[in-house]
């Protein structure tokens, strides 16, 4: 096994669900620093050193790393932060998981639902509405529906839609909190919730769990919240 004494790792983001992720790093003997543009960010205090850049600024992440003298960089739990992240490892010229292409994927819901048509991987039904709101469109869709960015994530700018009279304001919403300013609109999906998760390792992809989600019920036309999740090894 690979000795990672007196190693050091930069680790974007500091939310809660990256504590296991620091944990398990200073087990292995790494010197962990975590960044967050949070000054309270929750999992900063398990951590070595920790930094209040933003995880998005990539020239300023750059910096610190050489600064810092760090081996490596890593995302914590924030989809958001692939895509800086690859650009951060492309600089220094440090090993990625990602490339253009993936990032992509992971970040662009659009490009996600295009790249599945290709390869007939079913998607949700969606609705190809215009920020015109095309009426021909919008006197067909079949209620209520899911209004989002393409390129947001933590439920910011999506609303659930009950009626044709909802869609202005909710695709307003969506648009504002669309770096790209695109958005998408799909059926609302009333059923029971689950994820699977894979690991690609060496170009083998194994299936390593799958779980059942609960979600909050209270947001009314807001973005339903993850409440818990049963999650079986496999």
């Amino acid at each position: 096994m690979t000795n990672f004494i007196n190693k050091k790792i930069l680790i974007l983001g500091a939310n809660a669900e990256t504590v296991p992720l620091i944990e398990t790093a200073k087990q292995m003997g790494v010197f962990v620093l975590v960044t967050d543009n949070n000054p309270n960010a929750f999992a900063k205090k398990f951590a070595d050193q920790a930094f209040n850049v933003d995880g998005m600024d990539v020239d300023g992440l750059v910096a610190l790393a050489k600064r810092e003298h760090v081996d490596g960089v890593l995302v914590g739990v924030a989809d958001r932060l692939v895509e800086p992240y690859q650009k951060i490892c492309n600089e220094l010229e440090f090993p990625c998981y990602s490339n253009d292409k993936l990032c992509k994927l992971f970040t662009d819901k659009g490009f996600f639902n295009n790249v599945c048509e290709e390869y007939d991987i079913p998607i949700i039904p969606k609705y190809n509405l215009s920020e015109n709101l095309e009426n021909d469109i919008l006197n067909n869709i079949s209620f209520p529906v899911f209004v989002k960015p393409v390129d947001s994530n933590s439920g910011k700018g999506m609303s659930i839609c009950f009626n044709k009279d909802e869609i202005p304001l909710a695709v307003k919403k969506a648009l504002e909190n669309s770096k790209s300013k695109r958005f998408i609109v799909d059926e609302l999906m009333e059923c029971d919730d689950m994820f699977i998760y894979y690991t690609f390792k060496d170009g083998e992809i194994f299936v390593s769990a799958t779980a059942d989600r609960f979600t909050s019920k209270e947001q009314g036309s807001l973005s339903k919240i993850g409440r818990a999740s049963c999650r079986e090894r496999v």
